[in-house]
């Protein structure tokens, strides 16, 4: 559950991919002229003889040579996403059972890639859509051959045999895409984008939108685990005068788990190997549609 000041919200599980919809598909670039971060500017230059050049003072040639050159200036951070933090689940299950120990871990890793900022806003595809960038967003999950194979795999790989739909990567607020990221969520300063229902309870009782079908859950194959959650996200839609809108549709996870050699430097017990989800059925609305449907930041 998670408490905001006014209203409980309650958190559920999530989904991923990338909502070129397709999960192994890197976006487009961005139209021409559009306000993406990942368009190049053009730099203005000075016309020759533009302004006339003082006259040196005798001896200001040789006093200039005596003065160190000015430190360079720092190199620009390289784009991409910092890694989102592990944060232990809470109680509830039994830490002794490997199977229970992985259900609520990819309860908690999907329920952060429905409400990433940092794929719902845009910013993913901006940095340039890369693979090396989900598994830099998820290294403090992801086993470290999962890493080396997204990080492998570039830009334009194919990755639905190890990663597909890890990560949910919406255009930018300004793309002409008709399904794009909420102007709302790429304004947030918060790390978590959702969408939240009233439900008609105690006065400001407030629950996300979507979450997991608990009873689909099976781990009938050791060390994998697979459910199917109903996603509801922000978006906006270009088509509807860039309306605030909500997509929604039945994301099949589907994540492999290997033991972590090294939990005790605060990581899970259990490392996702690999992400084989799946994202069907999506649909879009304005979400004025909805009554009580609203957007929250966290």
């Amino acid at each position: 559950m998670v408490v905001f000041p006014t209203r409980r919200v309650v958190a559920a599980a999530a989904i991923a991919g990338a909502l070129s919809l397709s999960a192994c598909t890197a976006p487009a670039a961005p139209p021409a002229g559009s306000s993406s971060a990942a368009s190049s500017t053009e730099a203005a230059s000075s016309s020759p003889g533009s302004a006339s050049e003082p006259a040196s003072a005798p001896g200001s040639e040789a006093a200039s040579e005596a003065v160190s050159e000015p430190a360079s200036e720092p190199a620009p951070a390289a784009a991409g996403p910092e890694p989102v933090p592990y944060n232990p689940p809470q109680g509830g299950f039994d830490v002794s059972d490997p199977a229970a120990t992985q259900a609520v871990l990819a309860q908690n890793f999907i329920a952060e890639l429905v409400t990433n900022q940092y794929s719902l806003s845009g910013q993913w595809v901006a940095d340039g859509g890369s693979h090396a960038a989900t598994a830099r967003l998820w290294e403090n999950r992801l086993s470290d051959n999962l890493k080396a194979k997204l990080t492998a795999a570039g830009k334009d790989a194919d990755v639905s045999a190890f990663g597909a739909w890890a990560v949910i990567a919406l255009p930018g607020p300004d793309s002409t895409e008709a399904v794009k990221a909420s102007p709302t969520c790429a304004a947030a300063v918060e790390p978590h984008c959702l969408l939240i229902q009233e439900t008609g309870g105690e006065e400001g009782s407030m629950t996300q939108a979507g979450g997991p079908r608990l009873e689909t859950m099976d781990q009938s194959v050791p060390n994998r685990v697979a459910f199917t959650y109903d996603v509801s996200i922000p978006v906006s839609l270009t088509g509807k005068g860039n309306a605030e809108g909500v997509m929604k549709g039945v994301l099949k996870v589907d994540l492999s788990y290997v033991p972590n050699p090294n939990p005790a430097a605060g990581g899970p017990a259990f490392l996702i190997d690999s992400i084989k989800n799946e994202l069907t059925g999506t649909t879009t609305d304005v979400l004025a549609n909805t009554p009580g449907l609203m957007f929250e930041s966290y």
